[in-house]
């Protein structure tokens, strides 16, 4: 289910590409999607110091790491997305499911990510906290 999330949005991305028919885009748009698998794929073996690279501004305190080892995501699933004009930024609604290795009862979260990309960098970062797992 989730390969086929991922070649269908990978599949938009490319019709995206052809209508907007700018020489910059597929570079950017290649690495939105390789991000935005990257993340999930982060999101679901708990590799949280790769996912905090990818928020700006994101510093977690020692404390708030150390919780972070008792959280696994069990699922994270995209509910919509969309590019915006420009090519630049890109927002998703993203639900995850998790829970506490210490109380074992499974939680959900919706996220409104927004993701934009960064020339100076040529990455593409999210403006939306860390999730506040509870």
């Amino acid at each position: 289910m989730q390969s086929l999330k991922h070649t269908v949005f990978s599949l938009g991305l490319m019709v995206m590409l052809s209508l907007a028919g700018c020489a910059s885009v597929p570079e950017e748009l290649e690495a939105l999607d390789t991000t935005l698998k990257n993340y999930e794929k982060s999101m679901l073996w708990s590799e949280y110091d790769y996912i905090l690279t990818s928020h700006v501004n994101e510093n977690l305190s020692p404390q708030q790491h150390e919780q972070l080892k008792s959280i696994k995501v069990t699922s994270y699933d995209v509910l919509r997305s969309k590019l915006l004009p420009g090519g630049k930024k890109f927002v998703q609604l993203v639900d995850v499911k998790y829970y506490n290795k210490s109380y074992g009862v499974v939680r959900e979260l919706r996220i409104d990510q927004e993701w934009v990309y960064e020339v100076d960098r040529k990455a593409w970062v999210l403006l939306t906290p860390f999730p506040a797992f509870k």
